[in-house]
């Protein structure tokens, strides 16, 4: 008997055992060999220099002071300056923008440049320039938009975003501007998104410091709380912002 009820307890214990529900495996680790993961915070940077990437430098005659570029492929690049000049893989040349109220050559220190193609692209500095087959047009704004813009971005020439001074995010719609609610009066330097309920924008007080990224869902600019990430807003300034989404589109 005791013999049976020895026996009865492991069969119990094997069952038992069996059924219970294990921990879902662990998913495999992703290695990005180009990247440094923070796991405090969970956030992963890129890490240039862990393939020894060799930067070439290259000039551009009579500029000093490059503001804006955009690459099509390795042997099609723009750059912006005083002027816009396009590189073949071998040797730079002017490109002139135009202009309906003169040429714009020389006229351009400052700008930023977002492109569509070789024949539709913007140049923002003050205010945007939308240069179309080799015409450029101007945008200048009333005082209703006051705010020296920095940078545009846009899903066409028809539905663009620009951003500037005093927390000025500003929508184009092919014929109208209209100003957005930003919920800042930080100065944003920088716009990119891949649709229009996914866009950032980031800038900061140049007084203080004190910075500020934010996200548009497609209805509302909300501002993002960095501190969560343990990213200090008031002394370190986001100046640049870029994004992909998961199937790698851009804009």
């Amino acid at each position: 008997m005791k013999t049976l009820s020895i026996c009865f307890s492991l069969v119990l214990l094997l069952v038992l055992g069996g059924s219970c529900k294990h921990d879902p495996p662990t998913a495999p680790k992703i290695v990005c060999d180009t990247c440094h993961v923070d796991t405090t915070h969970h956030i992963t940077t890129n890490d240039s220099t862990s393939h020894n990437f060799v930067w070439t430098q290259s000039s551009v005659s009579g500029e000093a002071g490059l503001s804006g570029c955009w690459v099509f492929g390795s042997h099609d690049i723009y750059v912006v300056g005083g002027g816009v000049h396009k590189f073949d893989g071998q040797k730079w040349t002017s490109v002139s923008p135009g202009s309906i109220h003169g040429s714009l050559d020389g006229l351009l220190s400052g700008s930023t440049m977002f492109a569509f193609s070789e024949s539709d692209y913007w140049l923002t500095y003050g205010f945007p320039i939308h240069v179309e087959t080799g015409t450029g047009i101007e945008h200048r704004l009333d005082s209703l938009h006051a705010g020296f813009l920095h940078a545009s971005w846009g899903t066409s020439s028809t539905n663009m975003y620009s951003v500037g001074d005093g927390g000025t995010i500003l929508h184009f719609d092919g014929t109208t501007w209209t100003r957005m609610a930003s919920g800042t009066t930080k100065g944003i330097g920088q716009i990119w998104g891949t649709s229009d309920h996914n866009i950032w924008a980031s800038g900061y007080n140049q007084t203080t410091g004190a910075t500020v990224l934010l996200h548009y869902d497609g209805t509302t600019w909300n501002s993002i709380d960095l501190s969560l990430v343990g990213y200090n807003i008031g002394y370190n300034p986001l100046i640049g912002v870029w994004t992909c989404d998961s199937a790698g589109h851009q804009k």
